[in-house]
C-alpha cells in the first residue's frame, strides 16, 4: 500500500513528500460488539502482536511517523468497539498507577526498550511471511523477528476469538473457506463470518550479521522465549518462530 501510495504521489509532484501512518488500531471488545468496526476485534495479546509488527512494518517502509489509535480506552464498556482500542484501561487509578495496562502497553514498552532511538540497519528477510530486522550496528545488532505461516498451534472457533472479518456473507462459503460463522447476532448486523484463533510456529533460519555471536530471544511482551542460539559453520541460526514477533540480542 505504501509502494502505491508512492506511486499515486510522484504522479503528481516531483517533492518529497513524507507519508505519515496515523491512527490505525485494533478494538479488544467482548463480542457481540457495537457498533460495527471496519478494523475487526482481537484478543488483547493480539493487539499487542499487531501493534509492535506494525511499527516494525512502518520502520521498514521507511515511515517517519507512527500513531497508534488509542492510548487509553475511550470507556468502561467492555462490548463497545469504540471504547476499547486502548492500550490502557481506562478508570483512573491513582498518580503511581494511572490505568491498568493492557498487553498492548508492556508490548509498546518493551519495543522502546529494545530499539528506542536504533536505526533501522537491513531487512535480512522480508517477504509478506518471515521478517527479521536488524537494528543498531553491525557491532551490536537486535532483531526482531516473526514468521506469519507454518503448522497451526491452536486454530479454533473461540467465543473469544481475534474477531478479523472473513468477507463471507453466507454461511456455506464461510465454513468452506475455514472461517467461522457467529450465530449469534450482533445488533444492527446479521451473523458474521470471522477468521478462528490462529497462532503459527515454525523453524525458520537466516543469516546473522556477526557468525561468531550468540544469540538470546525475548519475546515481544519482555519474558525470555530462548536462552541461546548460535550460528553454524556457515553464518546461520536456527529458531523456532511465530506469528508474534521475538527480539534477539547478542550474548
Amino acid at each position: 500500500d505504501y509502494v502505491k501510495v508512492r506511486a499515486l504521489i510522484s504522479k503528481y509532484t516531483t517533492k518529497y513528500i513524507p507519508i505519515i501512518s496515523g491512527e490505525w488500531g485494533w478494538s479488544t471488545c467482548d463480542p457481540p460488539c457495537t457498533p460495527f468496526t471496519f478494523t475487526g476485534i482481537v484478543s488483547p495479546l493480539t493487539q499487542a502482536a499487531f501493534l509492535v509488527r506494525r511499527w516494525h512494518i512502518d520502520a521498514l517502509s521507511s515511515i517517519p511517523v507512527s500513531i497508534y489509535y488509542d492510548f487509553v480506552n475511550d470507556g468502561t464498556n467492555p462490548s463497545d468497539r469504540e471504547s476499547n482500542f486502548g492500550t490502557v484501561e481506562n478508570t483512573y487509578h491513582n498518580i503511581s498507577l494511572p490505568h491498568i495496562p493492557k498487553p498492548s502497553y508492556t508490548a509498546a514498552v518493551i519495543a522502546q526498550q529494545f530499539f528506542a532511538n536504533l536505526p533501522l540497519l537491513k531487512a535480512i528477510q522480508a517477504d509478506g511471511d518471515v521478517f527479521v530486522l536488524v537494528y543498531g550496528t553491525t557491532i551490536k545488532p537486535v532483531y526482531s523477528v516473526w514468521k506469519l505461516s507454518g503448522p497451526l498451534d491452536v486454530s479454533t472457533c473461540s467465543t473469544v476469538p481475534d474477531r478479523m472479518l472473513c468477507p463471507y456473507t453466507d454461511q456455506q462459503q464461510c465454513v468452506a473457506n475455514a472461517c467461522c460463522w457467529n450465530t449469534i447476532p450482533t445488533p444492527g448486523w446479521g451473523p458474521q463470518c470471522y477468521y478462528p484463533v490462529r497462532h503459527t510456529k515454525a523453524n525458520i533460519s537466516f543469516k546473522v550479521v556477526n557468525e561468531d555471536v550468540c544469540l538470546q530471544g525475548f519475546d515481544y511482551l519482555g519474558r525470555q522465549s530462548f536462552q541461546q542460539a548460535c550460528p553454524d559453520i556457515n553464518g546461520y541460526v536456527t529458531i523456532l518462530a511465530s506469528s508474534d514477533p521475538q527480539y534477539l540480542v547478542q550474548i
